[in-house]
């Protein structure tokens, strides 16, 4: 067959599209194509891939198999918990605050909070805490009394801790802020840079100094 300079042409052409187009295809594949890996836009990709790496490390904290782990709060490098043990065969129970350092990679602190008996028919248990910035505690303690089940009691204590877990002083927030201690329950503690507290209850929030004098309450209404 007689191939003229035209024809002869448009093979060629041919010829370089489809070298062209493998060419093409070989690097996508090398690449990850234009959704992945670094074809297309791969330069621009590596450029924002940051140059740091987050990596898991592991803490072996002093909690009993048996026992609940909860509250965990950061503060000052360090790493407060609370423990929750329950023996079946005796059915007591027993709380308790752990401070482990970050730094130290150890457990430095451990603050037994509260014990309770069902032959004493009385539990005592934290309801919550806080850390301050300068490494003091506020924490709030109940204690329901069943003894008289024609007359049950509950009450609420705002303790202070300092740094070496000496207790201070004590408030009784029920009877500070006049409210109800069969229908009470503590949601949460804040406190400011200013050392103010704020004691989120129900739909109110309870404001004291930073020397624990009760100042006002606001009710958010329905809101929790």
């Amino acid at each position: 067959m007689k191939i003229t300079k035209k024809r002869m042409g448009k093979v060629i052409v041919a010829t370089i599209l489809s070298a062209s187009l493998a060419l093409s295809m070989a690097a996508c594949n090398k690449g990850g194509g234009a959704d992945g890996g670094k074809g297309g836009n791969g330069k621009a990709q590596e450029a924002a891939r940051p140059e740091y790496s987050y990596t898991a490390e592991y803490a072996n904290l002093n909690v009993a198999e048996n026992a609940d782990f909860y509250r965990a709060k950061f503060a000052d490098g360090k790493m407060y918990y609370t423990t929750y043990e329950y023996n079946e065969e005796t059915m007591e129970s027993s709380q308790a605050l752990h401070v482990y350092s970050l730094s130290e990679d150890k457990e430095v602190s451990v603050l037994p909070l509260s014990s309770s008996s069902p032959e004493e028919n009385v539990y005592q248990n934290t309801e919550n805490y806080i850390v301050r910035s300068d490494g003091s505690m506020l924490l709030v303690e109940s204690v329901y009394d069943y003894r008289d089940p024609e007359n049950t009691k509950s009450s609420y204590t705002i303790c202070a801790y300092d740094t070496d877990f000496n207790r201070g002083e004590e408030l009784d927030l029920v009877k500070t802020i006049k409210a109800d201690e069969n229908d009470f329950y503590v949601n949460q503690l804040v406190c400011d840079s200013d050392g103010r507290l704020y004691v989120i209850a129900d739909n109110k929030i309870y404001l004291f100094d930073e020397n624990l004098k009760y100042q006002g309450v606001v009710d958010v209404g329905d809101s929790w």
